[in-house]
């Protein structure tokens, strides 16, 4: 996946051949984010949300012609035709570019410069040029971008990663804990072990301050009643111990 880069702005180049062709890049199709060398996404390009394919593997960036009618940016022809090769294998031909571009990522904004071409999967892919001109690196197993930028990195996640953290922060935002506790006194614990599962509820003074409830693990579906309400103590134990430690 390459792109030999050979050619000029044709206001740069009074002598232009336009039927120069270069070889250029094999496009992803739509299972291109299970690659480790990519990383997917939506962010704003020009203050349209965009669906972004990072690909380091791709040495030119690319904007879909529907988003880059929108971009209100003029195309700047090239005496240099890029053949782009599709997911489908069939080659499609580019000789412009849309040059100041401002892609938006954590707030931050970044200059981009990309090619007008037919794309079906992502409105814009960026290429390891745009990639190496702004030191970001693609960690392929945790899908994150890191953007090191005035002392600080930004972590940018592909769209599964987003997705997992966003809901992560959901979870740990949920009310696990119903009521503010009074003081450190008179806390007790009840519980609830049956084959299905082991629950429990921590109380103050006849108020449920939190609960708390874990499926049985396959090998314990065949404990005995006693032997897991033995379990339901220590699970219980292991969440609240702090505040019922001194009554056991």
């Amino acid at each position: 996946m390459s792109i030999k880069r050979k050619g000029r702005c044709i206001n740069q180049c009074p002598k232009a051949n336009n039927s120069a062709h270069r070889r250029s890049y094999l496009l992803r199709d739509q299972n291109a984010h299970q690659d480790p060398n990519v990383v997917t996404g939506t962010f704003l390009l020009n203050q349209h949300l965009a669906r972004v394919l990072f690909d380091s593997g791709a040495d030119k960036s690319f904007v879909s012609i529907s988003l880059a009618y929108m971009l209100n940016i003029p195309p700047i022809t090239l005496d240099t035709t890029y053949d782009i090769e599709m997911a489908d294998g069939n080659p499609v031909g580019t000789n412009t570019i849309i040059q100041g571009c401002t892609l938006i990522l954590l707030n931050q904004p970044f200059e981009i410069n990309i090619m007008p071409i037919k794309l079906d999967n992502f409105d814009v892919v960026i290429s390891m040029d745009w990639l190496s001109k702004y030191h970001a690196k693609i960690i392929g197993d945790e899908k994150f971008i890191h953007i090191p930028i005035d002392g600080k990195t930004l972590i940018i996640r592909g769209e599964n990663q987003e997705t997992a953290f966003q809901l992560l922060k959901q979870k740990l935002c949920e009310a696990l804990i119903l009521a503010l506790p009074e003081g450190n006194d008179d806390f007790v614990v009840y519980r609830n072990a049956s084959h299905q599962g082991l629950g429990a509820e921590l109380m103050q003074r006849e108020n449920v301050m939190a609960y708390a409830f874990r499926q049985l693990k396959p090998h314990e579906e065949n404990y005995t009643t006693h032997d897991l309400e033995l379990g339901e103590v220590v699970f219980a134990l292991k969440i609240w111990r702090l505040s019922v430690w001194h009554k056991v």
